[in-house]
C-alpha cells in the first residue's frame, strides 16, 4: 500500500481522501492492534512532540506512534514515497519539531555508549592483568620487539588504553529502525546539516548508519539538506557513501532538470536574506534588519540596527504593542540565521575554491543570476576575482573583474566591467594571469580592504619531475597531533579513517570533478584523539575511483599548487627534527 500511494502522488493523482485525519486515525487504530517492532522499543514515545495538521487542529498521537511503526517496517529512510507525503499534512512548526525530534533519538541511541565511569571501572578491572599479560609475553619471547613494546608500558597507561577502547564501544545500533528517517524530511536544514555531519566526524565506521542519514536529507527540500547531500556527494572519505549521495543528487537534479552543479548552485541557502542583501525581522509596528558583517577577527557575523540605521547588539524585548507572534517569528528566524550563515559560508568557500583549482567555468548568464544576484554570497565574494574567457593565455589586468558590495562589476581601473554575455566566468588565479596582473589586483584589494575568502595570486604552479608522485618538503618536521590536525582541518582536510587500535595517519581533502584524493601522511595519532608528538611525512594524490596513488604530473596544476602549499602551511606548525621517528610514536 505504501508503495502504492508514493507512486499514485508521483503520478498526480489526487489522494485527498486517502490523507483525511479520519482515514489515517482508522488505519492507525488497527495498525496499532500488531505488536510493536523491536527495532523501535528504545523510541521515548511519552516525548514525542504534540504536532497539528496544516488547518491548526491537533493530530491524535496515535497517528504518529503508527507512522513510526509504518516507517520501521518499511526499513526505508525516505519512507517508500509515503511518510514524506504523511509529513507534509503537518504544519511547519510541528514538522520540523517532528523531525528533529526523530533525528535527534535516532542518533542518540545508535551513538550510546558507556558513561566516563563505567569506563573508568572497567579498565580499572583490566589493566592489572593485561599488564601482567604483556610482561608474560614478553619473558616468554624476549627478542619479540612488539611484545617488548608492549611490556614497557605502565599499568597506568593499560588503564588508559582500556578506558579508551572501553569508551570507543558502543552499546548497541539504531540501524534496524533507520526507516523512522523518513519523519525528518521536515526538519529544519540546519539542524539536519548540523547533527549530521557531527555524526559523520565522530561515527566515520557506521557506514551504514550514515548512509541512512545522508538518504533521508535527500528526502528534505530545506536548501541547506540538499547542500548536505551534495557535500557527501563531492567529498567523503567511504566511497561507497559518496557513491549513494551521488545517485541521490542525480536523482534530485533529474527531477528538476538541473546538472548537479547547477542543483548546488541553486540550493544555495540565503539564511533568511532577502533580495536586498538584508535580514528584515518584523516586530510588527517595528522592524529591525541584519546586515551580514565581519568581526575583527575576519569571522562572518550579523549585524543589528534599527530601521533608522542606529546599531544595535540583540534584539530587543518584545512590547507589550509588538505583534507578539510575529516578534517571536523574528527572534526565531535571527536564531536560525546566525547558525545557517556559518554554514553557508563554510561550504561556499570550499566549493568556490575547488572551482579555482580545476578552473570550472559558469556561463555569463548562470554566473550573475546564481552567484552575483545570491543575497549572500554575492556579499561574500567581494574580494573574489573572476576572468571571463578560455584562460588559454594568461589575462592582463584589465581582462579580469570582480564584484562591488554594491553589487557592480569594476575592473582594476575601477571602471564598469563589460562581462559579455556569452563569456564564460572562472576564478582568476596566479597560473592564468600575468605577474603583473597579479600583483596589481592584490594593490587593488588592499586598497579597498577587500578581504578574499581565500588567496589567488600568492602560490605559484610547481614544477615537478614528470615520475614523481610524492611532495616530501616537510618531511620529519615535527609538531604534534594537536597541531597538525588544527591547521589540516583549517585548510578543508578530514581525518583519514582509524585502523586497528583507533590509530590513522593521514588527513585528505576530496576533488570529485576530477576524481582526486590529497592526502597528507604523517606519522599518526589515535581517535579519541590525544595530544602526542607527530611529524608530517608527505604529500600525494589517489585516485578515487581506484584508490591508487598518481603521478603529480596527472594532478591540474593548479590543485597541485594549492595541495602542496596545504601541506606546508601544515608541516610548518613545528620544524625539522633529525630525530622524528624516535620522538614521535611512529
Amino acid at each position: 500500500m505504501a508503495s502504492i500511494l508514493g507512486a499514485l502522488n508521483q503520478l498526480g493523482e489526487d489522494l485527498t481522501e486517502d490523507l483525511s485525519p479520519k482515514v489515517l486515525a482508522a488505519q492507525a487504530a488497527k495498525g496499532l492492534k500488531a505488536k510493536a517492532p523491536a527495532a523501535i522499543e528504545w523510541l521515548p514515545v511519552d516525548s514525542i512532540p504534540a504536532v497539528k495538521w496544516a488547518d491548526g487542529t491537533p493530530v491524535d498521537p496515535d497517528i504518529i506512534v503508527w507512522w513510526l511503526r509504518l516507517a520501521t517496517k518499511l526499513k526505508d529512510p525516505l519512507g517508500a514515497g509515503l511518510l514524506p507525503i504523511y509529513v507534509s499534512l503537518l504544519d511547519d512548526d510541528s514538522q520540523e519539531r517532528l523531525g528533529e525530534f526523530v533525528l535527534r533519538a535516532w542518533i542518540a541511541e545508535d551513538t550510546a555508549t558507556a558513561s566516563e565511569e563505567e569506563a573508568r571501572a572497567h579498565a580499572a578491572a583490566l589493566a592489572p592483568g593485561r599488564h601482567a599479560q604483556y610482561q608474560g609475553y614478553a619473558k616468554r619471547s624476549p627478542k619479540n620487539d612488539y611484545y617488548r613494546q608492549l611490556a614497557a608500558k605502565t599499568e597506568a597507561q593499560h588503564f588508559e588504553d582500556l578506558r579508551r577502547e572501553k569508551l570507543g564501544e558502543y552499546l548497541g545500533s539504531a540501524s534496524a529502525s533507520k526507516g523512522i528517517l523518513a519523519l525528518t524530511v521536515g526538519a529544519p536544514g540546519h539542524v539536519t546539516y548540523q547533527a549530521t555531519t557531527s555524526y559523520f566526524k565522530t561515527h566515520t565506521a557506521r557506514r551504514a548508519q550514515i548512509e541512512a542519514l545522508v538518504t533521508a536529507a535527500s528526502g528534505n527540500d530545506d536548501p541547506a539538506a540538499i547542500q548536505l547531500v551534495l557535500q557527501v556527494a563531492r567529498r567523503f572519505k567511504q566511497r561507497t557513501v559518496q557513491e549513494k549521495a551521488t545517485e541521490l543528487i542525480e536523482a534530485i537534479a533529474e527531477r528538476r532538470g538541473w546538472t548537479a552543479d547547477e542543483l548546488a548552485d541553486r540550493t544555495i541557502p540565503s539564511a533568511g536574506f532577502d533580495d536586498d542583501g538584508l535580514l528584515h525581522l518584523d516586530y510588527g509596528p517595528r522592524e529591525f534588519i541584519g546586515r551580514l558583517g565581519r568581526s575583527a577577527k575576519g569571522l562572518w557575523q550579523i549585524e543589528l540596527s534599527a530601521a533608522d540605521g542606529k546599531p544595535i547588539k540583540a534584539l530587543p524585548a518584545i512590547a507589550k504593542s509588538d505583534d507578539e507572534e510575529v516578534a517571536k517569528e523574528s527572534k526565531k528566524q535571527l536564531t536560525t540565521s546566525k547558525k545557517e550563515i556559518k554554514q553557508l559560508v563554510d561550504l561556499q568557500t570550499a566549493r568556490l575554491f575547488e572551482a579555482m583549482c580545476i578552473q570550472r567555468g559558469w556561463p555569463a548568464d548562470q554566473w550573475r543570476e546564481l552567484i552575483a544576484e545570491h543575497p549572500i554570497l554575492r556579499q561574500v565574494i567581494t574580494g573574489l576575482v573572476w576572468q571571463a574567457g578560455d584562460g588559454e593565455e594568461p589575462a592582463d589586468a584589465d581582462a579580469l573583474f570582480r564584484l562591488t558590495p554594491e553589487g557592480e562589476l569594476i575592473g582594476i581601473d575601477d571602471d564598469t566591467f563589460d562581462l559579455p554575455d556569452g563569456a564564460t566566468v572562472r576564478l582568476a588565479h596566479s597560473a592564468t594571469v600575468t605577474a603583473e596582473a597579479a600583483e596589481a589586483w592584490r594593490t587593488h584589494l588592499d586598497d579597498y580592504d577587500a578581504q578574499p575568502i581565500f588567496d589567488q595570486f600568492d602560490t605559484a604552479v610547481a614544477q615537478v619531475a614528470p615520475d614523481a608522485t610524492v611532495v616530501n618538503t616537510r618531511y620529519g618536521w615535527l609538531s604534534d597531533s594537536f597541531a597538525i590536525r588544527g591547521r589540516a582541518t583549517r585548510r578543508g582536510y578530514v581525518r583519514g579513517q582509524a585502523e586497528d587500535g583507533g590509530w590513522f595517519s593521514r588527513y585528505y581533502r576530496d576533488y570529485p570533478s576530477v576524481g582526486l584524493r590529497a592526502v597528507i601522511e604523517f606519522t599518526g595519532s589515535f581517535v579519541p584523539e590525544e595530544l602526542i608528538p607527530a611529524a608530517v611525512q608527505t604529500l600525494y594524490f589517489e585516485s578515487l575511483k581506484r584508490g591508487r596513488t598518481m603521478p603529480l604530473s596527472d594532478v591540474p596544476p593548479i590543485l597541485l599548487a594549492e595541495s602542496i602549499k596545504d601541506y606546508e602551511f601544515t608541516g610548518d606548525a613545528g620544524q625539522f627534527d633529525p630525530d622524528w621517528e624516535s620522538k614521535s610514536q611512529y
